[in-house]
């Protein structure tokens, strides 16, 4: 916290020190002098005043730039890099950007985390995430919210959205994985591009497909959880990698901050 210093000077009163005779003007000038002689404290440094408020004048241009706007979707995936996001690496090349401009997720377990760009940041409480998805026979991912970065095994923290049409696991496309599951038949196709959105608002996660609602969960007070993780708080975004047959794809990966 910054504190304000003013600098020394003799306490006496300008009244008595001022030729009275002086002109009102000049007496201003010196009171002025005195107003701006100050510095703030930032750590072990003092700075002069002005210098300081110019500095937040600059914050303050700058600040709108740095920080989501509820309501105002942002491009977490635009077909041509990958850019704020970062592969744990757990299997190395598991993520890759195909000609056409699809994420293509094929190769064995691995989690690409949302880590942020100076214009989006990170961490997330209420939202919703939405992205065009294109699973594979015999395919399975998923999409982890409230999550933290981990350098391997399956994300311990936050829930997973599940995607999967045709894998053996039961738990299908729209489930909340192992919470409230949409189970054997899957509201997606293999080969068919489908649009898919998961919006978390207070205690309730909702997942639509193709713009129906396919599951909505509310959290309870104090849920038992074998991973105490599993739970809504805040945190970023996983895309799962999960085995070698494994092979889905992405596109068009938008995010909207909800009030």
């Amino acid at each position: 916290m910054a504190t304000i210093h003013k600098t020394s000077q003799p306490e006496v009163s300008l009244m008595l020190t001022a030729d009275r005779s002086q002109d009102p003007s000049a007496i201003r000038a010196q009171e002025l002098r005195r107003e701006v002689s100050g510095s703030v404290e930032f750590g072990q440094k003092k700075l002069p005043w002005i210098s300081c408020l110019a500095f937040l004048c600059l914050c303050a241009l700058f600040l709108p730039n740095c920080i989501a706007e509820p309501g105002k979707a942002y491009v977490l995936f635009d077909g041509k890099s990958l850019i704020g996001w970062k592969s744990n690496e757990e299997t190395p090349d598991v993520f890759s950007i195909t000609a056409e401009g699809e994420l293509k997720v094929d190769g064995g377990r691995a989690h690409l985390f949302w880590m942020g760009t100076d214009a989006i940041p990170a961490e997330f409480k209420d939202f919703e995430l939405q992205m065009q998805v294109k699973t594979s026979p015999q395919g399975n991912s998923g999409i982890f919210f409230h999550t933290v970065y981990q350098e391997s095994g399956w994300p311990d923290n936050g829930y997973e959205a599940q995607i999967n049409s045709t894998h053996k696991d039961i738990r299908k496309t729209g489930s909340v994985y192992a919470i409230q599951d949409v189970e054997h038949d899957a509201p997606s196709t293999d080969g068919e591009w489908f649009d898919y959105s998961i919006r978390v608002q207070g205690k309730t996660i909702t997942i639509l497909v193709n713009g129906t609602v396919v599951n909505k969960y509310t959290e309870p007070e104090n849920p038992e959880r074998k991973r105490p993780g599993v739970r809504l708080s805040q945190g970023t975004f996983a895309i799962q990698g999960h085995d070698p047959d494994s092979i889905t794809y992405y596109k068009n990966i938008r995010l909207s901050l909800l009030d």
